[in-house]
């Protein structure tokens, strides 16, 4: 249904296709960001729901591209391959996250260590502390 400029002037305010027609044309703008808003939230959503698991791989890998990029670099005016690069680089990672475990994991050792001074500790003095080698428990008799 397309009306002409005089046509639309004999139309009254209430007439709903009119008017519905009208008020596309003055928020037309408006009215598509709205949707392209929709459907960009939307896509998110789905992605995030359905499809991050298959790209999160193919993410992580682009992320270690970016990172490795300037060591390869660096490496190749020194007359190295990209590949012995890229393989220093996966060996230098990996001795970043051994010893950041490393380090974590002997910051939780040493406090359940503590934890468990303070708690043979705090026993009944006079209590009798036996030590069984077969389960490497030291329980109170």
């Amino acid at each position: 249904m397309c009306y002409n400029n005089e046509e639309k002037k004999n139309f009254s305010f209430f007439e709903g296709g009119i008017f519905m027609w009208t008020f596309y044309e003055k928020n037309k703008q408006a009215i598509h960001d709205i949707v392209l808003l929709i459907a960009a939230v939307l896509g998110c959503f789905l992605f995030f729901r359905y499809l991050f698991r298959i790209f999160l791989p193919f993410l992580i890998g682009w992320l270690l591209s970016l990172l490795f990029n300037p060591l390869a670099d660096r490496l190749q005016k020194f007359h190295i391959p990209r590949g012995i690069s890229a393989i220093i680089g996966i060996l230098l990672l990996f001795a970043l996250l051994g010893l950041l475990g490393f380090w974590s994991g002997t910051g939780l050792i040493a406090k359940h260590i503590v934890r468990s001074a303070d708690h043979i500790e705090a026993t009944d003095a006079s209590a009798k502390l036996t030590y069984f080698p077969q389960s490497c428990r030291i329980v109170a008799t």
